[in-house]
């Protein structure tokens, strides 16, 4: 799907949504936000408009780059965009490189965020923070994401590039 032919972020939110036979429930429930939240955005709400954050969800969940969705959101700048919702992979910050690699592997094994943390015991607001780059866990609890996500704690903090 050519992602230039939309004209805002909620179109392609919706278009994306639509073309994997999501519901906006459904869709909410991967991205971790209220259905109400997500519907406005697929709305361009303007009395609600979408936080960089919550876009950053959504492009997560859908697999949509959240650079998209920030530049289709007149309200937004992308040059104003916290580092942590730009994440790209050219980084080589440890929180920017654990938050890449957990989202990469959790999503190789067709895991959704809520499914990793609760087997780590670890709220969605923290979690979230680790694949938005925001907070790097203790070291219990990065072994118990390793061991979760299959792999070693060194390929989850950048320390070796062996999975």
């Amino acid at each position: 799907m050519a992602k230039r032919n939309h004209q805002s972020a909620g179109e392609l939110i919706a278009a994306v949504r639509k073309q994997n036979g999501l519901t906006i429930t459904k869709a909410a429930e991967l991205a971790g936000i209220s259905s109400s939240t997500f519907s406005l955005a697929e709305k361009n709400s303007t009395k609600h408009p979408a936080t960089y954050d919550t876009l950053f969800k959504i492009g997560t969940a859908l697999d949509i780059d959240p650079n998209t969705l920030i530049q289709l959101s007149p309200h937004l700048e992308i040059e104003k965009a916290p580092k942590v919702a730009l994440i790209t992979g050219e980084s080589n910050e440890p929180n920017v490189i654990l938050a890449r690699r957990v989202k990469e592997l959790r999503k190789s094994k067709n895991m959704t965020q809520r499914d990793v943390r609760k087997i780590i015991k670890m709220s969605e607001i923290r979690f979230s923070h680790i694949e938005l780059g925001k907070y790097m866990p203790d070291e219990s609890k990065l072994n118990l994401l390793a061991e979760v996500l299959e792999t070693s704690v060194d390929y989850l903090k950048g320390s070796t590039d062996q999975r």
